[in-house]
Order: structure tokens, then sequence, then C-alpha cells
């Protein structure tokens, strides 16, 4: 399902589309990093359906700008290679590892 063709605003069309089929009110969206831009777009479609927008650590652009447009130049030029490099010229490849946890959890029951 990766490919090219998938833009933000294929996110926005499917809540979109979600919230209006499943005939929902009073909706509060959260958008995380990149899911700020969804959340908004889907919001500006369907006011009325909306409630709240939450953003934890989401992205917010002005019309017509994008994410790139709102960083420093040497960022977007590093992550474009990144991506080009390692992300098939399609995604923006995980720049974390999984490391073990610093603790650990047992379920007693």
């Amino acid at each position: 399902m990766l490919c090219k063709d998938i833009t933000p605003d294929t996110f926005v069309t499917d809540i979109v589309n979600h919230i209006v089929t499943e005939e929902l009110s009073d909706v509060i969206l959260v958008g995380h990093s990149l899911g700020g831009i969804s959340i908004t777009g889907a919001a500006d479609r369907i006011p009325d359906h909306i409630s709240h927008l939450v953003y934890l650590d989401g992205a917010i652009v002005e019309s017509g700008q994008s994410v790139f447009s709102t960083m420093p130049p040497d960022i977007v030029a590093a992550r474009r290679k990144l991506v080009a490099e390692e992300g098939r010229g399609i995604f923006m490849p995980g720049t974390y590892s999984v490391r073990k946890p610093a603790f650990s959890m047992r379920i007693v029951r």
C-alpha cells in the first residue's frame, strides 16, 4: 500500500470518509506528528462534525505550506537525502532504534 500516490490528502480523505460514513458528530480528533496535518484538513472539510482538535506534538501548517517549508533548509536536505537513500524515495525510515528497556514489568495474577 505504501506508494508515492499516498499524500497527506489521502489521510484527510480517509478520516473524512470514516466520520461521514459512520455518521459521527462531536468528534475529537487527535493528531501526532504529521497527523496534525491530517486532522486540520479533516476539520476544514467537515467542521460541523468536529468538536475539538488535539495536537500531540503535531505539525501545524498554514494553507499552502508543507511541513518542510517550516523547517530549516539543512534539516530538509538531510531528510530528503535519507528518504532517497534508505526510504526507496517514498518514506522516512525510522531514525531510532529499539533498545532493551531500563526496567521490566511483571504481571501477577
